[in-house]
């Protein structure tokens, strides 16, 4: 029942040992990342981060890993077809029977629609503002000229 909700949800989820070999993708993944199963299962996980952030990444999922905490934040990733994207990233680490962590978790989702609405909302925000502003400019002068006039 686990395997099948994980291989079934539509956030890319995938499983890295310690060394950062993938072990596990779901269908979501694949479909996501633009690999076949085949093809990304035994690859370092750092094949998904983009350029120079692969190393600053990687450096902070190491730290976090260390103090043996789970973390969630935005990044980059990048497809097979080497196309860039946002997403959201949540990781955490898998432990054995004796507390040993043997793998990384990795779920993942694109959020480059909900960039899109964010920056629309904000450009909105934005003209309302400067209408705002207008219709107080236009206020003002009015009332100057009203009181100026009486």
């Amino acid at each position: 029942m686990l395997s099948g909700a994980v291989m079934s949800t539509d956030d890319s989820v995938y499983i890295a040992n310690m060394q950062g070999k993938i072990i596990f993708v779901n269908k979501a993944f694949c479909v996501t990342y633009g690999y076949k199963e085949d093809e990304i299962i035994g690859e370092n996980s750092t094949v998904l981060w983009v350029g120079k952030q692969q190393t600053e990444n990687t450096r902070s999922v190491f730290q976090t890993r260390a103090v043996g905490s789970s973390w969630e934040v935005g990044f980059y990733h990048k497809r097979k077809d080497d196309s860039v994207f946002p997403i959201s990233l949540s990781r955490s680490t898998i432990k054995d029977s004796n507390g040993n962590e043997v793998a990384i978790v990795g779920v993942s989702r694109d959020i480059s629609e909900r960039i899109l609405i964010e920056d629309e909302l904000r450009t909105e925000n934005q003209n309302l503002k400067n209408q705002i502003r207008e219709l107080e400019k236009r206020l003002g002068i009015e009332h100057s000229c009203t009181t100026t006039n009486a």
